[in-house]
């Protein structure tokens, strides 16, 4: 069974551009929704709902802060490191709907 996070977008071209940016990778657009596969797991941009907390590993945390500079964008809010975890293996922050976007190292994590 496919796991499907579903996100505020309270504008979704913008958020479209950011979630690109911050996954390196398009999303598969859909008739009703903007998609982004994410391993067996989809990550859904909808207009509707409340900004809620978010958590993706990644493979490289200063690889997600290079392409969202090179985009253009940058991260709302920075919270800084997750407590527990140094700066290189974990990130919170807000998009820009207000969701907060926890993201772990999945290279880092592996090595504990």
């Amino acid at each position: 069974m496919e796991l499907v996070i579903h996100v505020l977008a309270k504008n979704l071209p913008i958020s479209h551009e950011w979630y690109t940016a911050l996954l390196g990778t398009p999303p598969i657009e859909e008739e009703y929704e903007t998609r982004y596969l994410i391993g067996e797991s989809s990550l859904v941009l909808s207009t509707l709902g409340e900004p809620r907390p978010i958590a993706l590993l990644v493979p490289s945390i200063e690889d997600v802060r290079r392409r969202l500079e090179q985009s253009g964008l940058t991260l709302n809010e920075v919270l800084g490191a997750v407590p527990g975890q140094d700066e290189d293996e974990s990130a919170a922050f807000r998009d820009p709907s207000g969701n907060l976007v926890i993201l772990a190292n999945l290279n880092e994590l592996a090595k504990k």
